[in-house]
């Protein structure tokens, strides 16, 4: 299949479809659409609402708001891979660049 019908649907898309709860040790996402259920590490529930709240930050600007600092490579790295982790989920897709 291709085209848009096979597209994962953006956050701008679907944001309103998924409920986020965040606890300390960790953060579901259900996704009232398809009635899935993501569990995700604290930081992931953390960054996928943030995203939600906000859907064109960039992944620099995801890692300043998750560290409430300016990211090093390796931070940037981490917040790639958890888009990269969205992504595959289904949760997300990337932006064009």
């Amino acid at each position: 299949m291709s085209g848009a019908a096979s597209r994962a649907p953006t956050r701008a898309d679907r944001a309103a479809d998924f409920v986020v709860k965040v606890w300390a040790d960790g953060a579901v996402v259900y996704d009232e659409a398809d009635g899935s259920l993501q569990v995700l590490n604290p930081i992931a529930g953390e960054a996928f609402q943030r995203l939600l709240e906000q859907p064109d930050l960039s992944p620099l600007e995801l890692g300043r708001l998750l560290l409430q600092a300016e990211p090093d490579a390796d931070d940037l790295r981490m917040v790639s891979d958890l888009l990269s982790e969205f992504e595959a989920l289904g949760l997300w897709e990337r932006s064009p660049a």
